[in-house]
C-alpha cells in the first residue's frame, strides 16, 4: 500500500502465547502478536485485509491507494461474507474503516 519502509515489524502467530511479545531478530526489533483467531488457509485473506484496514485512516488514502486496495481485494478473492465473518473479531476501527472507505461495495 505504501513504498514507505516499517520501523517496526509485526508477525501475527496462532503460536504465541501471550497477547504482545517483543524480540530482536539481529537488529530487528519484531512484535510478535497471538492471533485473534486460529488462522487457517480458508480465513488467512480475510483476517489480513481486516487487520491493514485497522491500521489505515481511509480519509487520507489518496486515488492509486484507493485503487490499490480495491485490486488487492478483488486480486484475493475475499468476500463480504468473509470480511463479516470476523468483523466481530476485529477492532471496531476495521468495520468503521470498511464502509468508510466505500471498499464494501467493491467486495462481491
Amino acid at each position: 500500500m505504501s513504498t514507505q519502509v516499517l520501523n517496526l515489524l509485526e508477525i501475527v502467530t496462532n503460536n504465541e502465547s501471550t497477547r504482545v511479545r517483543d524480540i530482536h531478530v539481529g537488529p530487528q526489533k519484531v512484535h510478535l502478536r497471538r492471533a485473534r483467531t486460529t488462522v487457517t488457509k480458508e480465513n488467512v485473506t480475510a483476517l489480513q485485509f481486516l487487520d491493514l484496514l485497522s491500521n489505515i485512516t481511509p480519509n487520507t488514502l489518496d486515488e492509486t491507494e484507493r485503487f490499490m486496495l480495491s485490486k488487492y481485494t478483488k486480486d484475493s478473492g475475499i468476500t463480504r461474507d468473509e470480511i463479516s465473518r470476523y468483523f466481530s473479531l476485529s477492532p471496531s476501527k476495521a468495520m468503521k474503516n470498511v464502509i468508510t472507505s466505500g471498499i464494501i461495495y467493491e467486495l462481491a
